[in-house]
C-alpha cells in the first residue's frame, strides 16, 4: 500500500481549532459577500451608480479571477468559494457602473 503524501498527512492531522478556523473562513466569505448586496441593489434596482468607480470594480474583478485561479490550482476550496462569489458580484457592480454610471 502506498504511503500517503505530505498533503494527505497534513489533512489527517488537522486539529479541532484548525477545523473551526476552516469553517470560519467560509462564514467570513459569506458575510463579506452579503455586505456587498446593498451596493448591487443601489445599482441594479435603483439604477444609481453615482460615485461608484468602474475602474476600481473592474480591477477587483481581475483580482478575483486571479485569486479564483489560484484556488483552483492549489485546490483550496475556501478560496474557490469566496472568489467565485466575488467574481460574480464584482462583475455585477462593474457592468452596472458602465450602464448606470
Amino acid at each position: 500500500m502506498a504511503r500517503p503524501g505530505i498533503a494527505q498527512q497534513h489533512i489527517n492531522k488537522k486539529k479541532k481549532p484548525t477545523k473551526i478556523f476552516d469553517k470560519l473562513v467560509y462564514l467570513a466569505g459569506l458575510v463579506t459577500v452579503i455586505l456587498t448586496l446593498p451596493q448591487i441593489k443601489n445599482i441594479w434596482i435603483d439604477k444609481n451608480a453615482a460615485g461608484v468607480s468602474a475602474v476600481t470594480w473592474g480591477t477587483y474583478f481581475v483580482g478575483a479571477i486571479i485569486w479564483f485561479s489560484y484556488g483552483i490550482v492549489h485546490k483550496e476550496k475556501p478560496i474557490i468559494f469566496m472568489y467565485l462569489a466575488w467574481m460574480i458580484l464584482d462583475a455585477a457592480v462593474f457592468i452596472g457602473t458602465l450602464i448606470y454610471g
